[in-house]
């Protein structure tokens, strides 16, 4: 007889899990973390995404190596999935670790079938040889760090990656060791004192050991260790925040530190970063910033990864990082059931075929496993079941369900997990026969203390199943069924999420068989006696064929629930209007909320309606539902169709009476159940909330047993339309829509004039500004004949109808016509000139109108009485662009409008005081303005001439402005600036009786003469002028160069001089045209050019002077004093003191020069 742990590779009975199924990443301490480790890396399952997730982290890495940014990678996968397992051997194979027995990573891990990967790996390899840096890695837990301040957690890994401690101050420290090169001699010291050097440097400010050891080093750092502890602290400071920047440059330090002096290709693994997130948009930010810089830094050498266990779409806090994390790698379920399957259900090759025999022999029993439920057997089972052995894969699915929620915290479910329960559950059944599998209460011996450990199990539910394992007869078998039955009320029993697993005698048995040839039978016949055992002893509570544990708080509510029961049953009214809500929503829920009409499929609305009144019919199709409960038989149902007409739109709805009585105590149970989960207080134990759970399971029981009856009634409904015709139809939805159909008929006789899906293109075109928009329907006859246009323009006096009261009215019955009819209506009737239309008090096109959509309510139309032609349209076009109007699309009477009001705003421009013109608009032009619509167009054609004419006026008015305008303005300022003038007195009178009058823009031009004069007279003063000025400084010049000293000059000296004495030649006076004698005579005014005339002479005698000092550079100038002399006494003392002072100053400087005081 084979045992089972023979079948395996690897005996379930000897075989211990190193790590318990819960990798940890970073490098191994001890021995033991290293044998851990060597069983991660050779247990790898390199399958599935784990292979993918591999291969696109490494192909992204190599190939963006030589970039400026090497994009960062998320890893996901729910809670237990092998995101550790993954990013661990990520951390090994990337750095290639070297095992303590010489075996590499690399070596260990199964990668003989990736070649892809394997490539990456020695492409990684051979950048690193080229970048003179072997790869090196970092990695660890955000989760585990406790920090909230991110840059400092993610230092902490990389510092202890490299050696150093995981605080920045004293990691700085020993750097600065390093690069002092006194680190080997300082640890050295502090070891052989018997100290730990890392406490030490934790503690450093306070290290005395420390102190001494470096000044042994550096006896000149400070005169004692105290001091030295105090520059320590100062220059080695706390961290409480370290921002990004610094971040990166501490980063960058000990990445060269590791590198050799450069930077290698680094790998670091960050574990758990949406737990360390949580939802806090603050965290998410600092992880933003952080890969941001990393990613961007380094030459692309740096790659960071990090893991969570949602994609980053799946909340808004992640979704922040989906720009940072550009490569992603998910795991599935699937990836799970692999490493499952590889790592402890691996069967030795020899043992197959006999397992596959077994098999074989009790596939009926395996197939019948949880049948009726989303759970049991499937055919793609048959793939598997030999490598899930002994877990059959109906078992294996519901024990995942279960671990999805038994496990504390709900983290359990997935490989973690299921690595220890398979292993656990392979050992139980180990030295068992062939054909002998793991019963599902397995999982209740294995998580019974951790689901009541997280609220999952009541103590006292735990010690009354432990209790009952106990009990003399079929104590095991008791046990075992109570903990199937707690743990199938672990999942959800209604909704999507609802897997059709029931406590019910059969699904129990079938997950207790464990010998699947002898168990079967023998099962499903015992457990039946045993519930009903258990049942009658108050352990369990039966609800129709399912079974739940019973709890004293438990039995409290059940009495509750049967004491309302009661008393809903003799209160005939409520259970009656609770059924009338049940049937009253299920049929509502099949009545359709529209249905189409016509060629265009318009969607009419449905109205539901129960109750003794018949219906109003409005804007919708009702359906009336009557039924045997309401007393209505099926014959009062017939004439009631009958007698509504064969016009009425009226559906009817008939319910006949079918399981009455169990649909009553479906809503006994419902109304009950739900009254005591409403009127009882919220628990606050743990037994209390149990009970609430079971009642709550047992409304949504009630709940779903009131449903298919319902079901059942609406199934056998009859559906009438008025007058009697009976609907056909597999489901009461498909004879209520058959119904409604020909209803909409009956409710919109009218919508057929205008039921053309083409509509849409007539608008459509409208919207282009096409005039002929019926066209696109086929039609070709005159506008107002085409029949759906009649019924709109039979609507429109000549008064204003508004687009409202048009929307109403074709909306509603006997029309229904939907949008793009009524506003193609609409169009092609303002498009052929029948009606006028405004929006919002402003003449509209067409055009405009289809802008507005299907909201008319801004619009107002009315019928034109006056009809215009396409000639009298072209003639009016025309006469706009003659007053200057570009011609649009947009209705002619607007642009009409328009056009004039720009016409008397150029008249009103050209207008002004005197000498401008006074430009009115011609009396048969103005009129024009005082029409509308139609009218007004034909106004404008019939003042065609007059309207032309007066454009033209306008047109010419325009041309002579600008230089009339800027000739008298030019001839104002000169009159002014030659006021002073007696030769402009004349022509300043001709220029004041000119501007008296309003003769600026005649056509005969007055101001040029007037202009020309004034320049004229002008020019003559300042030319005089300027010849006078001329001739003074010849002579003074001429005078000048008479001076002696003045030959003895150079050139260029002399007209040094002359220019600063303000004597050197003067270009000519620009007197061309009048601008040029304007600027002139501003510049310099007559009266200016004689005091220019008058300065020449004091000038010369200024630059004499400055002559003589030149040619005597010792000269003195002697100003003689005046004095009033009356005799020959005064003469000679005047005289002599003349000589005397001369005398001095010659004796003095060697050289004079004498002039006037």
């Amino acid at each position: 007889m084979t045992l089972n742990r023979e079948l395996f590779v690897k005996d379930p009975l000897t075989f211990v899990i190193p790590n318990d199924g819960v990798s940890k990443i970073g490098r191994p301490d001890d021995d033991k973390q290293w044998d851990v480790l060597r069983y991660e890396l050779t247990s790898f399952v390199c399958e599935g995404e784990y292979a993918r997730g591999l291969e696109r982290i490494l192909d992204s890495y190599v190939s963006n190596l030589p970039r400026a940014t090497q994009p960062a990678v998320w890893v996901s996968g729910f809670y237990g999935s092998g995101k550790s397992h993954l990013v661990r051997v990520l951390e090994h194979v990337w750095a290639d670790t070297r095992l303590p027995d010489g075996a590499t990573a690399r070596g260990l891990v199964a990668l003989d079938t990736h070649t892809h990967i394997a490539d990456s790996l020695r492409e990684l390899t051979t950048q690193a040889t080229r970048i003179g840096a072997a790869p090196w890695s970092a990695a660890g837990t955000l989760e585990a760090a406790n920090v909230d301040q991110l840059n400092l957690a993610f230092l902490a890994i990389v510092l202890r990656a490299a050696g150093l401690p995981d605080k920045v101050a004293p990691a700085r420290l020993r750097l600065w060791l390093r690069e002092e090169g006194i680190e080997d001699a300082v640890v050295t010291a502090i070891a052989g004192d018997g100290r730990d050097v890392d406490r030490e440097l934790r503690g450093f400010h306070l290290s005395v050991p420390l102190a001494q050891a470096v000044l042994a080093e550096r006896p000149a750092l400070a005169d004692s260790p105290a001091a030295l502890l105090q520059q320590f602290k100062a220059q080695f400071p706390d961290a409480a925040t370290f921002d990004t920047a610094e971040t990166v440059g501490l980063l960058r330090e000990v990445l060269e530190g590791v590198g050799g002096g450069t930077v290698p290709p680094t790998l670091i693994v960050l574990d758990e970063v949406q737990q360390y997130i949580n939802e806090d948009g603050d965290r998410a930010m600092a992880v933003q910033h952080i890969v941001q810089a990393i990613s961007s830094q380094f030459e692309g050498r740096v790659l960071l990864v990090a893991t969570g266990q949602q994609d980053l779409t799946a909340t808004a806090v992640l979704q922040k990082l989906q720009d940072r994390f550009s490569v992603k790698a998910h795991l599935e379920n699937q990836d799970v059931d692999q490493v499952v399957r590889r790592v402890l259900l691996q069967k030795e090759p020899a043992r197959v075929a006999e397992l596959d025999g077994v098999i074989d022999r009790v596939r009926g029993e395996v197939s019948r496993e949880l049948a009726g439920s989303r759970l049991g057997h499937r055919a793609a089972d048959d793939e598997v079941l030999a490598a899930d052995y002994p877990l059959l894969p109906a078992r294996r699915r519901f024990w995942d369900q279960v671990l999805r929620v038994a496990d504390a915290g709900g983290r359990a479910g997935q490989l973690r997990s299921q690595l220890r329960v398979v292993h656990e559950a392979n050992r139980r059944a180990g030295d068992r026969p062939v054909g002998t599998v793991v019963g599902a209460d397995f999982l209740y011996d294995e998580k019974h203390s951790d689901m009541n450990q997280s609220g999952r199990l009541l103590k006292e539910t735990q010690l009354l199943i432990a209790e009952q394992a106990k009990h003399a007869d079929d104590g095991e078998l008791r046990g075992r069924i109570l903990g199937v039955i707690h743990l199938i009320s672990l999942l959800p029993t209604g909704g999507a999420a609802d897997t059709g697993v029931r406590p019910t005698a059969e699904h129990i048995a079938d997950l207790l068989v464990e010998d699947l040839v002898q168990d079967g039978h023998r099962l499903r016949q015992r457990v039946p006696e045993l519930l009903a055992t258990l049942a009658k002893d108050g352990v369990v509570q039966q609800h129709g064929d399912e079974f739940r544990l019973q709890t004293v708080e438990g039995r409290e509510w059940e009495q509750e629930f049967s004491r309302r029961r009661a008393a809903l049953s003799a209160d005939a009214a409520a259970v009656g209007a609770e059924r009338d809500r049940l049937l009253r929503e299920a049929v509502q829920a099949q009545v359709p909320a529209r249905v189409p009409q016509g060629k265009v499929k318009e969607q009419r609305r449905l109205a539901f309606q129960d109750g003794d009144t018949e219906p109003q019919v409005i804007d919708a199709v009702p359906v009336w539902v009557r039924s045997e409960w309401d007393g209505v038989t099926r014959k009062q149902f017939a004439d009631l169709a009958r007698g509504a007409g064969q016009a009425s739109p009226l559906v009817f709805v008939h319910l006949a009476k079918v399981r009455s009585d169990e649909l009553r105590d479906s809503v006994l149970d419902l109304a009950a159940s739900r009254e005591v989960i409403d009127t009882r207080p919220n628990p606050a134990t743990d037994e209390g909330r149990d009970a609430r759970a079971a009642m709550m399971s047992r409304a949504a029981a009630a709940n779903a047993s009131a449903d298919g009856i319902v079901a059942d009634v609406l199934a056998g409904a009859t559906v009438e339309l008025a007058g009697g015709a009976l609907m056909n139809g597999v489901t009461l939805r498909e004879r209520i829509e058959a119904a409604a159909v020909r209803a909409v008929e009956r409710l919109y006789p009218d919508f057929g004039t205008a039921d053309d899906a083409r509509w849409a293109t007539a608008v459509k075109h409208l919207s282009e500004g096409n005039k002929e928009p019926l066209q696109r329907l086929g039609w070709d006859g005159p506008v107002e004949t085409h029949p759906a246009v009649k019924k709109v323009y039979d609507q429109v006096a000549a008064s204003w109808v508004t687009g409202k009261v048009l929307s109403d009215t074709f909306a509603g019955t006997p029309y229904g016509w939907q949008g793009d009819a009524l506003r193609g209506v609409i169009g092609a009737l303002v498009a052929g000139g029948l009606i006028t239309a405004q929006i919002n008090g402003t003449d509209a096109d067409a055009r405009k109108i289809m802008a507005l959509g299907v909201r008319l309510g801004p619009l107002q139309v009315r019928r034109e009485s006056v009809v215009i032609d396409k000639v009298t349209e072209i003639r009016a076009r025309s006469l706009l662009s003659k007053l200057g109007h570009v011609v649009t699309a947009d209705p002619l009477p607007g642009q009409i409008g328009r056009a004039l009001a720009a016409v008397a705003a150029r008249a009103a421009a050209l207008s002004g005081p005197p000498p401008m013109p006074q430009v009115t608009v011609p009396e048969a032009v103005a009129e024009i303005t005082h029409q509308t619509g139609n009218a007004q167009i034909l106004s404008l054609v019939q003042a065609g001439d007059a309207a032309a004419a007066f454009a033209e006026r306008l047109d010419a008015l325009d041309a002579r402005r600008p230089a009339r305008t800027s000739a008298l303005d030019t001839a104002r300022r000169l009159a002014s600036a030659g006021s002073s003038l007696d030769s402009t007195a004349a022509v300043r009178a001709r220029l004041s009786a000119f501007g008296a009058g309003r003769e600026l823009l005649a056509e005969t031009d007055g101001v040029t003469p007037i202009l020309q004069d004034l320049t004229a007279a002008v020019r003559a003063a300042l030319a005089d002028a300027a010849e006078r000025h001329e001739a003074a400084r010849s002579e003074a010049v001429r005078v000048v160069e008479a001076e002696p000293a003045w030959s003895e000059l150079d050139v260029e000296r002399r007209g040094e001089l002359l220019t600063t004495a303000g004597l050197q030649p003067r270009p000519p006076t620009e007197l061309g045209d009048s601008s040029a004698v304007l600027t002139a005579v501003i510049a310099r005014p007559p009266a200016g050019w004689d005091d220019a005339v008058d300065s020449v002479a004091v000038r010369s005698g200024r630059l004499r002077a400055e002559i003589a000092k030149v040619a005597a550079p010792r000269a003195t100038v002697v100003a003689l004093p005046g004095a009033t002399v009356t005799s020959d006494g005064e003469l000679n003392a005047y005289l002599d003191g003349v000589r005397s002072r001369l005398q001095d100053a010659l004796t003095t400087y060697g050289a004079i020069v004498v002039r006037p005081s």
